[in-house]
C-alpha cells in the first residue's frame, strides 16, 4: 500500500510538472502571439502613415501648384496692368502732345491777335494823327489854293500879255520878214541882172552890200525872233501844263475838301474804326479768355499729366512688389520643388519599403499558408494519433476489465491461500511454480500495457520527458504495488486523461504554429 501511494504522488508530480510546463508554454505562445500581432498592428500603423504621408504631400504639392498658379495669375495680371498703364501713359502722352501743340497754337494765335490789335491801334491813332494833319493840310491847302489861285491868274493874265506882246512882234517880224524876203528876191533879181549887166555901176555894188547886210541883220532878228518864239512856246506849255497840274490838285483837294466836309462820311468812317476797335477789343478778349483756358487747360494736364506719374510710378511700385513677390514665389516653388525632389524621394522609399513590407508580408502569408498546410497535415496525423489512442484506449480498457477479473480471481485465490497460510511446495522442499505462474503472468501483463501507454506518450509530446519511464525501470518486487493502482484505475479516470491529451496537442499545435509564424521573415 506504501509503495502504491508513492506511486501515485510520483504520477501527481509528473502531471503538475507537465502542466506547469505546458502552461509556460501557453504562456510563452500567447507572448509570441501577442508580439507578432503587436507587429503586424505596428507594420499596419506604418502603412497607414506611409498612405496618410503620401496623401498629405499630394495635398501639400496641390497647395503648392495652386499657389504657384495663384502668383502666375498675380503676375499676369500685374503685368497686364503694367502695359495698360504704358499703354494710357503712351495715350495721354500722345494727349498732351495735342493739347501742346494746340495750345502752343492758340498762344500763336493770341500773339498774332494781340499784335493785330497793337496794328490796328496803330493803324488808329496814325489814322487820327492823318486826319489831324490832313485837317490841318486841307486848312493850308485851302489857303495856298487861294494864294495859287490868285497867282496862277496873275500869272496867267501876265502871259496872256507876253503872248499878245509876243504875237504881235510875231506879225511885226512876219511882216517885216516878208519885206525884207521881197527885197532880197529883188535884190537877187538885181544881183542876177547885174550880173547880166557886168558894166554896171559901183553903186549898185554897195546898195547889194548894203542889202545883203540887212538881209543877214534881217536873219539875225528872225532866229532871235523864232528863239524868243520857241522860248515864249515852251513857257507857255510849261504854264499850260503847270495850270494843268493846278487844276488836277485843286480837283484833288476839292474831293478831299468835299469828302472832309462830309459829316456823315467822316461819321460812318469813325463809326467804323469804333466798329473796328470793339471786333478787335472783343477778339483781344476771346484771345485772353482762350488763353486763360489754354492755360487752365495746361494747369489741368500738367495737374493730369503729374497724377499720370504718380498713377505709373504706384504701378511700378506694384510691378516691384509683384516682381518680388513672384521671386519670393519661384523661391518658394524652388524650395517646394526641392521639397518635392525630397518627399519624392521619401515617397520612392517608402514605397519600396512598402513593396517590401508587403513582399514580406506576402511570404508570410505564405509561410502561414504553409505552416497552415502543415498544421492541417499535423491536425489530421494527431487525429489519427487520437484515433489510434481511443482504439488502444477501448482495447485497455478490455484488458483492464480482464486484469481486474483476474484480479478479484487473485484476490479471492489469496484469501483463500491466506486463510490456509501455508503454500503448496512440492517435493524438494520449494514453492510449487504452478502456483506462481499467475502472478508472473500477471504482472508480465501489466507491464507491457505500461509499455504501450509510454509509447503512445512518446509519440504525443517529443518535447517533454517521459514521467512514467521510472514505472518502467521498476523492480519485480514492485508488482504489488503497480498492480494496486491498476487496480484504481477506471474507465472515467481514462476519459479524463484522453481528455487531457487531446487538450495538450492542440496547445502544442498551436504554439507550433505561432513559433513558426514568429521565426518566419518578415
Amino acid at each position: 500500500m506504501g509503495a502504491g501511494f508513492l506511486e501515485n504522488g510520483g504520477s501527481l508530480n509528473v502531471e503538475t510538472k507537465t502542466k506547469i510546463q505546458t502552461a509556460e508554454q501557453h504562456k510563452h505562445f500567447l507572448r509570441m502571439l501577442e508580439k507578432s500581432l503587436a507587429r503586424e498592428l505596428d507594420l499596419e500603423k506604418q502603412l497607414s502613415e506611409t498612405k496618410q504621408i503620401d496623401e498629405d504631400m499630394k495635398l501639400r504639392l496641390q497647395s503648392a501648384e495652386h499657389e504657384a498658379f495663384c502668383l502666375e495669375e498675380e503676375v499676369f495680371d500685374a503685368w497686364k496692368r503694367l502695359f495698360e498703364a504704358d499703354n494710357s501713359a503712351e495715350v495721354l502722352l500722345g494727349i498732351s502732345r495735342d493739347l501742346l501743340g494746340r495750345f502752343q497754337v492758340t498762344q500763336f494765335n493770341t500773339n498774332g491777335l494781340i499784335q493785330r490789335e497793337a496794328e490796328v491801334r496803330s493803324k488808329l491813332e496814325d489814322t487820327t494823327k492823318q486826319l489831324k494833319a490832313k485837317e490841318s493840310a486841307l486848312l493850308e491847302l485851302e489857303v495856298s489854293r487861294k494864294e495859287l489861285s490868285d497867282s496862277l491868274s496873275a500869272e496867267v493874265d501876265g502871259l496872256r500879255a507876253c503872248l499878245k506882246e509876243v504875237q504881235d512882234k510875231l506879225n511885226l517880224a512876219k511882216s517885216e520878214n516878208s519885206i525884207l524876203q521881197d527885197k532880197v528876191s529883188s535884190l537877187e533879181r538885181q544881183v542876177e541882172e547885174s550880173e547880166t549887166a557886168k558894166g554896171s555901176e559901183d553903186g549898185s555894188q554897195e546898195e547889194t552890200n548894203v542889202a545883203v547886210h540887212r538881209t543877214l541883220e534881217t536873219d539875225i532878228l528872225i532866229e532871235d525872233l523864232k528863239h524868243k518864239l520857241s522860248e515864249a512856246e515852251s513857257r507857255v506849255e510849261n504854264a499850260e501844263t503847270n495850270y494843268k497840274s493846278l487844276e488836277v490838285t485843286n480837283k484833288e483837294l476839292n474831293e478831299e475838301l468835299v469828302f472832309i466836309k462830309g459829316n456823315c462820311l467822316t461819321a460812318e468812317k469813325a463809326e467804323a474804326l469804333e466798329r473796328q476797335l470793339k471786333e478787335s477789343d472783343i477778339l483781344l478778349q476771346r484771345a485772353i479768355a482762350s488763353a486763360d483756358a489754354s492755360e487752365e487747360k495746361q494747369a489741368m494736364f500738367y495737374a493730369a499729366i503729374k497724377d499720370m506719374e504718380n498713377i505709373i510710378e504706384d504701378l511700378k511700385l506694384k510691378v516691384a512688389k509683384a516682381e518680388s513677390r513672384a521671386d519670393s514665389a519661384e523661391e518658394k516653388c524652388i524650395i517646394l520643388s526641392e521639397s518635392n525632389a525630397e518627399l519624392n524621394d521619401e515617397l520612392i522609399f517608402l514605397r519600396g519599403r512598402m513593396q517590401g513590407l508587403e513582399g514580406s508580408l506576402h511570404h508570410a502569408e505564405e509561410s502561414k499558408l504553409a505552416t497552415a498546410k502543415n498544421i492541417g497535415i499535423r491536425t489530421k496525423v494527431i487525429a489519427n494519433l487520437v484515433m489510434q489512442l481511443a482504439i488502444e484506449r477501448e482495447r485497455l480498457h478490455k484488458q483492464l476489465t480482464s486484469l481486474a477479473i483476474e484480479n478479484k480471481i487473485l484476490v479471492v485465490k489469496l484469501q483463500q491461500t491466506s486463510k490456509g497460510s501455508t503454500v503448496p511446495r512440492n517435493h524438494g522442499g520449494q514453492e510449487d511454480p504452478a502456483f506462481e505462474f499467475p502472478v508472473a503472468a500477471s504482472a508480465r501483463e501489466c507491464k507491457e500495457i505500461e509499455n504501450e501507454s509510454l509509447a503512445t506518450s512518446t509519440l504525443v509530446d517529443d518535447k517533454s520527458k517521459d514521467p512514467s519511464a521510472v514505472g518502467t525501470q521498476a523492480e519485480p518486487g514492485e508488482v504489488t504495488s503497480q498492480l494496486e493502482t491498476v487496480r484504481r484505475v477506471d474507465a472515467g479516470s481514462l476519459n479524463y486523461k484522453h481528455v487531457l491529451f487531446a487538450g495538450l496537442i492542440a496547445l502544442i499545435a498551436s504554439a507550433a504554429y505561432m513559433f513558426l509564424q514568429q521565426n518566419s521573415p518578415s
